[in-house]
């Protein structure tokens, strides 16, 4: 039976609607404009030359409008030009929408803040000097910690200060408070019945496994509270990490699970209906409704409907319906990596999920009819939404598929078991306890695969990341679906070809798959290399060398797992010290992954800890490996075998002058090997300038453009630094527009090569004979 795909021409017209006014690309009036008049023309256009406009013709085109109106609105409801500045003192009054999260302070008592609360709230009234505003506003608020006992639904009032708002973001504001807010009104007795339940579930834990143990609420109702770091690093490798949040498959276990007990119950009709219902309403309560808990709902009712009402025909048409109804409620989904992946995986299950399983059950009889839809559900999975994940830089890893097969085996019965030691413990914490330790078990599966295919992260592909990835990957996709859908005249073409041929062939495709890949990383690092900027996407990693094993470390990128290949790529075992330029994430996030597996000495950090949130994370991490904080300024200078530094600075702290964080980068001379570096974090004009003016003349061989690139440069710094190679780190059609072509020409006008990370990959400077080179890992670069 073909799949009904009549109403997907609409989705993808409120989709793409949504996403160009989500994303700033027009304004809301603008895009309405457009969108009227395109329609308008097409309309016009189609009359003119076949007469009667159709149903499907017309439909996506009406829709167009209303989406770009109704995305309009909402967008203009929290456009910036309403809302106060970052920075500004607020009143605000509000809801909470989620539980608090505590973000632990560690290290020393110079460097360390005080513990924190980070929670989503919405906040119906916002005032501040000169404004005020009453409307629905959707917020992370940072609070004390004495407020991680705020449930979900208490209304709260407090002063707050407004942080600055992530560009591309969602609209969110984000705000601060020095005191713990102030409760107007309780949460809801189903709220305070939940946030019950939840905690009993954490106590009944208490003892087992601590893997498991930790898992479990995640499992089950996506409480990541109390997950370690390293267990989410390797969930995230292996292709787990959507276990930990709840889904469309945890929905989907809960219904089935409900449905099963009905038909049992010899329940018919409109009463299965009212059971799926109440299990649905009940299971929502008990995870939160927050907005991704809600279109993972919305997923997995979609998923369900069409298993009970007729498979590929019915679920299709309430997929996009779905789809429709979300991207009107909330328009940033349109841009939004999550809700791609979702609609991809449950199209995925919907369509492509079947035609794999009944391909399996034909060619292969002998399989058990479970085991079959099993490995057709994690394929299509996986399969439909690798252009999502290459797209936002993730890595293809090979352990994906066979990991998801394998924690499938756990999945549904460790949420069956963990939702009824939840409900267990509101009558007796043994008989949660009871039912709670084969939960944990299963869980500790889960863990193990995660551990076990986290280990094999050598395997992981170099795939391209970012647009040209996406579009390989989409590629590939479609020349698949076309070979399957003619497969007679392909098979009847291929049994033209000599089998000897046919043999070279296969065996061409294995050695360009596997061989050269590994060829190519053992001719990485180059001989003769003296540092290595790693390419971690949007943000920067550089690491100084001092013999086969060993490396400074200056910034931790983005994210852990990239930081972590580059170095483990590099041979790297021991980090005799990371430099931590300043505590933004995109310098500071990947911090565990230097961490996961080697031996480091110190981390030396900036004397300003802000963001504050950020700083406490990166204590955090330092104080579980054991690993000591130091504050540096200008003036500090060490030795690690050939690697020395001396910090530059800061002298001083530079306030409302762009970014305080950027402003106070640490800024270092390196000299690794006779070859002299400068590396100035994220430096902003204002701290360019006070380095030249404290530094005095300065001539080095690298230098690392500040700031990714930006547009934001002092024309002095390039000149001063005397460098004739540059090496800016960015990522591949990042959202910023970094690197600036001002500031690229202001560079290669006078001579100086540049090199990018996102066009040669990882970058080595190599000491040569003749003097300074460097080597692209992927391209070529200045």
């Amino acid at each position: 039976m073909k799949p009904d795909l009549r109403l997907w021409p609409t989705a993808a017209s409120v989709w793409c609607s949504c996403a160009v006014v989500a994303s700033a690309l027009l304004s809301p009036v603008v895009a309405l404009l457009a969108a009227s008049l395109t329609s308008l023309a097409v309309a016009v256009g189609w009359r003119y030359r076949r007469g009667r406009i159709a149903p499907a013709v017309l439909l996506p085109l009406v829709a167009l409008v209303l989406a770009t109106g109704v995305a309009g609105l909402r967008v203009w409801a929290v456009s910036p030009d309403l809302l106060p500045e970052p920075g500004s003192a607020v009143t605000i009054e509000a809801v909470v929408d989620s539980d608090p999260r505590l973000v632990e302070g560690a290290g020393s008592s110079i460097v360390r803040g005080p513990p924190r609360t980070v929670t989503g709230i919405t906040v119906h009234r916002i005032t501040w000097e000169g404004g005020a505003l009453s409307a629905r506003l959707p917020a992370s608020l940072w609070a004390p910690a004495d407020a991680v006992g705020l449930l979900p639904g208490t209304s709260v009032t407090g002063y707050a200060t407004v942080l600055p708002r992530k560009p591309g973001g969602d609209g969110t504001l984000s705000l601060s408070m020095r005191r713990v807010p102030t409760v107007l009104g309780e949460a809801p007795v189903w709220q305070r019945v939940a946030g019950n339940l939840r905690a009993g579930l954490r106590d009944a834990t208490a003892g087992l496994p601590a893997d498991g143990a930790a898992l479990l609420p995640g499992l089950v109702l996506g409480d990541t509270s109390t997950l370690p770091d390293a267990l989410a690093d390797d969930m995230r490798t292996a292709g787990l990490a959507h276990l930990t949040a709840v889904s469309g498959a945890n929905v989907s276990i809960v219904l089935g699970a409900a449905l099963g007990l009905a038909a049992l119950g010899r329940v018919r009709g409109r009463g299965r209906a009212v059971v799926a219902g109440v299990a649905l309403i009940g299971f929502l309560i008990l995870v939160r409704p927050s907005p991704s808990v809600v279109r993972a709902t919305a997923m997995g009712s979609v998923v369900v409907l069409s298993l009970l009402t007729g498979g590929q025909r019915r679920g299709p048409p309430a997929l996009a319906a779905a789809s429709i109804v979300l991207l009107l409620v909330d328009p940033w989904l349109a841009v939004s990596a999550g809700f791609a992946l979702s609609v991809a995986a449950t199209a995925g299950l919907l369509i492509v999920a079947p035609q794999l399983r009944d391909g399996i059950a034909a060619r292969a009889p002998w399989l058990p009819r479970s085991l079959a839809e099993a490995l057709s559900i994690t394929v299509s999975a996986q399969l439909v939404t690798a252009p999502v994940l290459v797209l936002i830089g993730a890595s293809v890893g090979l352990g994906a598929v066979p990991a998801n097969l394998l924690a499938e085996l756990a999945v549904a019965p460790a949420t069956l078991l963990g939702v009824a030691a939840t409900l267990a413990s509101a009558v007796s914490p043994a008989l949660a306890h009871a039912v709670a330790v084969p939960a944990v078990l299963c869980a500790q599966w889960v863990a193990w695969v995660a551990h076990g295919v986290a280990a094999t992260a050598p395997l992981l592909i170099p795939w391209p990341t970012g647009a040209r990835g996406a579009a390989l990957a989409l590629m590939l996709l479609a020349s698949g679906a076309l070979t399957v859908k003619y497969r007679g005249p392909v098979r009847r073409a291929v049994s033209r070809v000599p089998r000897p041929v046919s043999a070279a062939v296969v065996a061409g495709v294995v050695v360009c798959g596997v061989a050269l890949p590994r060829a190519g990383s053992e001719h990485w690092p180059p001989t003769g290399w003296v540092a290595v900027m790693c390419d971690v996407g949007q943000g920067d990693a550089i690491v100084l060398r001092i013999d086969a094993d060993s490396a400074v470390v200056v910034d931790a990128g983005p994210e852990p797992a990239r930081v972590d290949r580059c170095l483990s790529d590099l041979g790297i075992s021991r980090v005799s010290a990371l430099l931590l330029t300043h505590f933004h994430a995109d310098h500071v996030e990947g911090v565990p992954g230097v961490l996961r597996g080697r031996a480091v000495g110190t981390v030396l950090v900036s004397p300003l800890a802000e963001p504050l949130d950020q700083a406490e994370r990166v204590r955090a991490w330092c104080a579980d490996a054991g690993v000591p904080v130091e504050v540096v300024s200008a003036g500090d200078s060490r030795q690690v075998g050939p690697v020395g530094w001396s910090v530059l600075w800061p002298t001083r702290i530079i306030r409302g002058e762009g970014s305080d964080s950027n402003n106070a980068s640490l800024t270092a001379l390196v000299v690794v090997e006779g070859v002299r570096l400068l590396l100035g974090g994220d430096l902003e004009p204002a701290s360019q300038a006070a380095v030249m003016a404290v530094n005095g003349a300065l001539t080095v061989d690298v230098v690392k453009v500040p700031h990714h690139g930006s547009l934001r440069q002092n024309p002095r710094f390039g000149p001063w630094s005397g460098a004739r190679a540059a090496l800016v780190s960015v990522g591949v059609d990042n959202g910023y527009g970094h690197p600036a072509p001002e500031t690229l020409q202001s560079y290669e006008s006078r001579g100086v090569g540049v090199w990018r990370t996102d066009h040669s990959g990882d970058i080595a400077v190599v000491a040569t004979p003749a003097g300074v080179a460097l080597l692209g890992r992927s391209g070529p670069g200045g």
